[in-house]
């Protein structure tokens, strides 16, 4: 093996952008809209809360894309927080990325994934099955294989996975188009007559049902993780970036609209399976079972995205010095950082079979925003140091890092105050394990 790719970068504008699109699409957008529009008096009110995610997803994303214009490196996320803030603050971002959040959520996702295929083969076996905890086995270590085979490879499996999910939209929206059409005056009301008077403020209800559209709208950040694998990513990451999320936000605007058309805002306030009845109606009894498939290779997608992207804070880490040189090493002929990929698979493997990532993820979740606040601090400070005004490459309007950080800064309590006080203890545990771990193996740059 060797430390550096011998090939030159694999993945162009199209490959990017699906996998910009493949790491924010998962299987939020088939739950959490019920409690944005539990939160809503009206479907417009519902809209305009996921517009405005959108907007917020675009200001961290335009962040994301001059960043990753100005550093283009393994290890993205990582590597900005080393350059502009502190390389203790990137040691443990990437500690509890690659010890708990990417990890963990492949088994998190993952489980999604198989509860969804297993309701439509049976033998598959649930995700708290025996049979089910071997077959989430397999598929970590096929999707895991694919990938080791090189970064082309597990890209091209991400874009059909997202070429699938796209289609699974636009059907669902077709459908609502379809339907909305054909209704009589007895149908569901229109969003613009379907209104209801809820309880509390509506700036507070609107605050809080901001929440689940932001976690819905994340994980634009992946593909700067593999920046250097990306064609002319001075100019190609910035694009696929941008281009990725507007795609998604769209995306996301219209299926809204399809389920509030077929539904009306309090059918899809009543129940967690909105998206199952929206398809059933739409299609009948195989619209159902149309969508199963469609959440379950939604999941599955997303887990090979991070399978894909996560192991190159690992080789970042290890060119640090933080991590054995080894450990980052990279195939000779694949290009594919395989040692980081077989412990990634196996830290994966043990939070599916100890079936504890869900409460893992949960407690480290405030943490994550503190660093995505950082990531604006970054940018911001990256601007500062530019005195000569030497960088030529795509910039983000100066609001994109300020709201992003504002942002960040109004969630971060609001997570935290969320947890019960085990979620916080474990979160806080492991930040205290990362520290202690950092004077031990403090990298050859800090």
């Amino acid at each position: 093996m060797t430390t550096a790719p011998t090939t030159t970068p694999r993945i162009g504008l199209y490959h990017a952008s699906l996998m910009v699109m493949g790491g924010i699409i998962g299987v939020g957008i088939f739950y959490n809209p019920s409690k944005v529009a539990a939160l809503s008096d009206s479907s417009a009110h519902a809209l305009w809360l996921w517009a405005l995610g959108g907007v917020a997803a675009l200001c961290g994303a335009a962040t994301f894309a001059e960043l990753g214009a100005r550093l283009p490196q393994a290890g993205g996320w990582y590597v900005y927080l080393r350059e502009a803030v502190h390389p203790f603050v990137a040691w443990l971002f990437a500690w509890v990325v690659v010890g708990v959040i990417s990890t963990g959520a492949i088994a998190v996702v993952l489980a999604i994934a198989l509860q969804n295929f297993s309701a439509l083969w049976p033998a598959l076996g649930a995700p708290d099955t025996t049979s089910g905890r071997l077959t989430g086995s397999v598929l970590i270590v096929l999707i895991t294989a694919v990938v080791a085979a090189g970064v082309q490879t597990g890209a091209r499996l991400q874009s059909a996975l997202m070429l699938l999910k796209i289609a699974a939209i636009l059907a669902l929206v077709g459908g609502a188009i379809w339907l909305s059409s054909t209704l009589d005056s007895a149908g569901p009301a229109t969003p613009a007559a379907d209104t209801v008077v809820r309880e509390g403020s509506w700036l507070a209800r609107s605050v809080q049902g901001m929440l689940p559209v932001l976690f819905t709208c994340g994980g634009w950040h992946m593909v700067s993780y593999m920046a250097h694998e990306v064609r002319d990513p001075r100019r190609t990451l910035p694009r696929a970036i941008v281009l990725g999320v507007v795609a998604v936000v769209a995306l996301y605007l219209a299926l809204v609209w399809g389920y509030l058309q077929v539904l009306g805002l309090e059918g899809v306030a009543a129940s967690s399976d909105f998206a199952g009845q929206a398809a059933t109606r739409c299609f009948g009894e195989a619209g159902g079972l149309i969508l199963r498939a469609a959440m379950g290779i939604s999941a599955l997608g997303m887990v090979v995205v991070i399978i894909l992207a996560s192991p190159w804070l690992v080789v970042a880490m290890s060119r640090d010095g933080a991590l054995p040189a080894r450990v980052g090493a990279l195939h000779p002929t694949t290009g594919a950082p395989v040692t980081a990929l077989v412990l990634q698979a196996c830290l994966a493997l043990g939070y599916w079979w100890l079936g504890t990532a869900d409460l893992l993820v949960e407690s480290i979740s405030f943490v994550e925003w503190i660093f995505h606040g950082l990531a604006a601090v970054a940018l911001l400070r990256l601007r500062q140091r530019d005195t000569a005004g030497s960088f030529r490459g795509w910039r983000a309007p100066l609001v994109a890092p300020l709201l992003y950080l504002a942002l960040a800064i109004a969630i971060v309590p609001g997570n935290l105050l969320a947890l019960n006080l085990r979620a916080a203890g474990i979160g806080g545990t492991l930040l205290v394990l990362a520290t202690l771990a950092w004077f031990v193996v403090r990298p050859s740059r800090a």
